[in-house]
């Protein structure tokens, strides 16, 4: 996104637009039940939560995913399958100790 900019100089001052990269607040809300907050980029939300949902293992691929809207900063997600919070748990712990492992 342009906006106008102001640039101080040692001897001068100089006004232009410039990009700006715009982040906000976001939800994610699996069912009503929130599952992460954090900020993102304005632009990318939508890859934003595909790519979380798989990186934590809520679902494989995109098409996992029944439905996806995002208003007012606020992603719900319906997914197709049911994932255990406590596989995930289960993973996540085993992944830590074998990490740990000397």
């Amino acid at each position: 996104m342009k906006k106008r900019i102001i640039r101080f100089y040692k001897n001068h001052i100089e006004e232009r637009d410039d990009d700006i990269i715009e982040e906000s607040w976001i939800t994610i809300n699996i069912k009503d039940n929130q599952v992460f907050r954090g900020i993102v980029l304005d632009e990318a939300i939508e890859y934003f939560v595909t790519g979380f949902l798989i990186s934590e293992g809520f679902i494989k691929s995109k098409d996992d995913i029944e439905t996806l809207s995002v208003k007012n900063h606020i992603a719900n997600v319906i997914l197709k399958r049911e994932t255990s919070p406590k596989n995930r748990e289960d993973k996540y712990l085993s992944q830590v100790e074998n990490n740990l492992k000397i």
